[in-house]
């Protein structure tokens, strides 16, 4: 029994003088190594005369270790190497912080504030640091520099100014009217469109404003039920006389606004085709026969318009174009329809088209109820009880167009 303690302790006192020999090898090394020619490169050498290393390695003993000694002797290193050395200042700040000393942070954050005037590297981190310690002058100096020159932190930085200046003008003072574009762009949300509204006379003539994020504004409105507002800067955007947008379909689908909307359904697939000679540029959907599809994927809201709206009146409209088809089966095949949004009293559609038929004139009458304020137009299939109900074949779409006819009496 004695004999085994005594080989126990052995083992540790070997153990222990092993680890004070390795640490004392490597104190010897790393001396030696300022009188040799190290490689540049190695571990040794960025532990004795990098700062980013060092830097680095204070990081990882405060998260790890959480030693506050040993981390302040490496940064202490690190700036001693290089006082200009950025992350060490804001990573000595952070340690500061931690351990209370708010008031020694604040030094630090002033001396580096200081330092970094038009300076890119190590801003998110420095903003961070601001918002810590409250400095809220220097923090919106710093998000107005984040949101115009580093995109990679823009949407924190605007998230961050959105949390502290929810006031859309207050804001914009913040942040600054150079960066009105940005604040206008992240204001493209269902919950911040009060914020867009405001912005939007600063943008709506700018060139750098893409026309992707004009629609998105538009269909924020409309979803939104601003009818008249978004139908307004829809005349400005793309100024047309039409009630129905691109319905020769000489351009690709807008899928926002009020333009046209194609999705995706199982067992078909669509394509535009081009103008030619012979032809007009058309809209082709070919059903594969593979599926039994519920189709409503090509839609377009429109506003009805009226010189003189009455209030017990409605106003008479006419939806013409042209289709060809071929090879339709089943009982069960396309046809439009013209339906008022929230307004029961309109449901319109045409009979189906037929199995094959070369490009055929149609027309289609409907009334717009009074009140109803926003309709659309789609082409639809329904799905087919029938035992051969998957549909197959092609119809073609082309010169669609929506012709105002006058008030109805009702």
């Amino acid at each position: 029994m004695k004999l085994a303690q005594s080989n126990i302790s052995r083992a540790a006192l070997f153990m222990v003088l092993l680890v004070c020999g390795l640490l004392q090898l490597k104190i010897a090394l790393f001396e030696q190594s300022k009188f040799s020619r190290p490689r540049p490169h190695s571990t040794l050498w960025q532990q004795q005369i990098s700062p980013e290393y060092l830097t680095a390695a204070a990081q990882d003993t405060a998260l790890s270790q959480g030693r506050s000694d040993r981390v302040l002797r490496l940064l202490q290193r690190a700036l001693t190497l290089n006082p200009l050395y950025i992350p060490a200042w804001i990573t000595l700040s952070e340690l500061e912080l931690s351990l209370g000393k708010r008031s020694d942070a604040g030094k630090i954050l002033t001396y580096i504030d200081g330092l970094m005037v038009d300076v890119s590297f190590w801003r998110w981190r420095k903003t961070m640091l601001a918002y810590q310690l409250g400095e809220r002058e220097m923090l919106a100096r710093d998000l107005d520099y984040v949101v115009a020159e580093l995109p990679q932190h823009r949407q924190q930085a605007l998230d961050l100014a959105a949390s502290l200046w929810p006031d859309a003008e207050t804001r914009l003072e913040k942040i600054g009217a150079h960066n009105l574009l940005h604040l206008f762009r992240f204001s493209l949300h269902p919950e911040r469109l009060e914020s867009a509204l405001i912005y939007w006379p600063g943008v709506r003539d700018s060139r750098e404003l893409e026309l992707r994020y004009k629609l998105r504004f538009i269909e924020l409105l409309r979803h939104q039920g601003d009818l008249q507002r978004a139908y307004g800067i829809w005349q400005e955007v793309l100024p047309t006389d039409t009630i129905l947008y691109n319905g020769n379909f000489s351009t690709s689908p807008l899928q926002t606004a009020f333009g046209w909307r194609i999705g995706k359904a199982a067992g078909s697939s669509w394509e535009l085709s081009a103008k030619t000679k012979n032809e007009n540029s058309a809209f082709h959907l070919n059903f594969t026969g593979l599926e039994n599809v519920n189709y409503h994927h090509l839609v377009q809201y429109f506003i009805p318009v009226t010189n003189k709206p009455a209030e017990n009146s409605g106003t008479a409209y006419t939806l013409t174009g042209e289709v060809g088809c071929a090879g339709l089966t089943t009982d069960q095949r396309p046809y439009f329809e013209v339906v008022g949004v929230n307004a029961r009293q309109l449901r319109a559609r045409t009979p189906m088209f037929a199995a094959a038929q070369t490009p055929t004139r149609f027309s289609l009458k409907f009334i717009v109820p009074p009140g109803c304020q926003q309709v659309y137009v789609r082409l639809r299939r329904n799905k087919s009880n029938d035992i051969n109900c998957r549909i197959a074949g092609d119809i073609w779409i082309s010169n669609l167009k929506i012709s105002a006819d006058g008030l109805m009496n009702d």
